[in-house]
Parts: structure tokens; C-alpha cells; sequence
């Protein structure tokens, strides 16, 4: 077994490591997600609606922040999320 110059063995420092990496991980996505937004509030509804079932798409967590953040309703975006690029775009057009 591979150790450190204190003798701690690289097993026992593993799971710290992935703890620090899960909490920074989270933190960066955090902001993130603070990020995208303060920079998609100031979008048309349609858009944010549209972007943000993108996000559900990738990750249902991210996509569901993304919403609560800009005060959409997460169950609009899950049904958007679940539809082809072009009926999301039909389904959100301006007037619907």
C-alpha cells in the first residue's frame, strides 16, 4: 500500500478527498446555477422556459434550480423537457 511521507495510508486520505471534491463540486454548481440566473432574468419567459428544459434534459436537479430560480413552474419545464427541440420551440411560441 502507497503512503504519504506521515505514513497515512492513500486508501484512508481517499475518501476526504472525494468529500472535498463533492462539497467543492457543489459549490461551484451553486454558483452556476446563481449565474445562469441572474443572466436568463432578464430574458423573454418562452426563453427561459426553453433553456432551462434544456437544463432539465442534462440533469433534472440543475434543470429544476434553474426554474425555481427564475420562478417558473418546474412542472412546465419537466413536460418541455420530455418534448423534441421542435415542438419545445411551437409549445413556447410567442402567443401560446
Amino acid at each position: 500500500m502507497a503512503t504519504y511521507e506521515r505514513g497515512v495510508s492513500i486508501q484512508s486520505e481517499t475518501p476526504r478527498f472525494l468529500q472535498a471534491l463533492t462539497v467543492c463540486w457543489s459549490q461551484n454548481r451553486s454558483h452556476l446555477i446563481i449565474n445562469i440566473v441572474d443572466h436568463l432574468g432578464g430574458a423573454q419567459k418562452r426563453i427561459q422556459l426553453r433553456q432551462t428544459a434544456v437544463f432539465y434534459k442534462a440533469d433534472a436537479d440543475y434543470g429544476r434550480r434553474v426554474a425555481e430560480g427564475l420562478g417558473l413552474d418546474v412542472k412546465e419545464v419537466e413536460r418541455l423537457a420530455s418534448l423534441y427541440q421542435e415542438e419545445r420551440v411551437k409549445a413556447t411560441a410567442q402567443g401560446n
